[in-house]
């Protein structure tokens, strides 16, 4: 199990698990905070037994307009040529990660880990490498690897991040094909890699509707890769 794998994610703290949660293009705080109110509500759901998973979650939204005047961005990315050969330019990235490392460090309660969505997941793992003695795990969800050559040299799939992941990732997702979510999957050690696939798309499963039983294997999934607090 993950508690046996990961023995430095478990804990007996009272308080919270707290988890920075970063959304896709396009979106915002709030409108994921709403995507991810069914999988928050099953997470801290009463348990039977002396520990139980209790998580906190927490929503900024990306200081970008998005290139499409629409939702909010960690970044927009452009196209540029040098001269020499093209390349894809993160505009605003920089602005993103001092905001979400300020959080980090700010916080008087510690964050533990970062759950992102499409650009969330991937600005999540940029994160994570910039700073891994402040977060103890990423959970990537339609996530790609970074595109932009300054960000991508921090996650070389030759020297993989020894920080635990979980990695969702929707086998009909046409956005973010599968082969780019298991690419950035590469850039974290195996030994601490957790893959959680399901049958729908760029998305995550819903509580109520046809595809119920893929959000229970995700919660479940979730409550066994995440570390425990005790009540």
């Amino acid at each position: 199990s993950p508690q046996t794998r990961f023995p430095f994610m478990s804990g007996t703290a009272s308080r919270a698990r707290r988890i920075l949660c970063l959304h896709g293009w396009t979106s915002s705080g709030p409108k994921f905070e709403a995507y991810l109110q069914a999988v928050a509500k099953r997470l801290n759901r009463e348990g039977e037994t002396e520990k139980r998973l209790r998580v906190e979650f927490i929503f900024p939204t990306g200081p970008h307009e998005t290139s499409i005047g629409k939702g909010r961005a960690w970044w927009n990315a452009k196209v540029k040529n040098d001269g020499k050969k093209e390349k894809v330019v993160y505009e605003g990235s920089a602005t993103s990660f001092e905001a979400l490392k300020k959080i980090v460090r700010d916080e008087k309660e510690p964050i533990e880990g970062v759950f992102g969505f499409s650009q969330g997941a991937a600005a999540a793992s940029i994160l994570a490498a910039m700073i891994p003695e402040k977060l103890g795990f990423v959970i990537l969800a339609g996530g790609f690897p970074p595109r932009d050559e300054a960000y991508a040299k921090l996650l070389p799939s030759e020297t993989p991040l020894k920080i635990p992941s979980m990695h969702i990732i929707g086998r009909a997702d046409e956005v973010v094909p599968e082969t780019k979510s298991i690419e950035l999957s590469k850039r974290f050690a195996p030994e601490f890699r957790v893959i959680f696939k399901h049958r729908l798309g760029h998305e995550l499963p819903k509580s109520e509707g046809e595809n119920s039983d893929e959000f229970e294997r995700l919660t479940a999934a979730l409550e066994s890769f995440l570390p425990r607090s005790r009540l």
